[in-house]
């Protein structure tokens, strides 16, 4: 996330200062937090695809992903316990 934040500061901010007229850096939007997030209905059926998903996410984020089950149901039946959500 280092390259991220670099490229961020060099070129995005330079770039938004001039587009907007900003007289300050400090009046140059920032990025608070990043969050990925991936539903995978059909792994309560099939394991292998919540590994999948979850190498899929390692790989994007360089974090391992964290993987949350449902605690309660909704409403309909597409939140029922124990289904996967991320």
């Amino acid at each position: 996330m280092a390259r991220l934040k670099e490229k961020y500061k060099e070129d995005v901010v330079q770039g938004l200062l001039k587009t907007f007229n900003y007289g300050n850096v400090m009046q140059v939007p920032r990025v608070e937090k990043i969050v990925l997030n991936m539903g995978v209905g059909e792994a309560s059926q099939n394991a292998s695809i919540l590994d999948s998903s979850v190498s899929e996410l390692t790989a994007i984020s360089g974090q391992k992903a964290v993987v949350t089950r449902a605690r309660k149901t909704r409403g309909d039946a597409s939140g029922m316990p124990g289904h996967i959500t991320r």
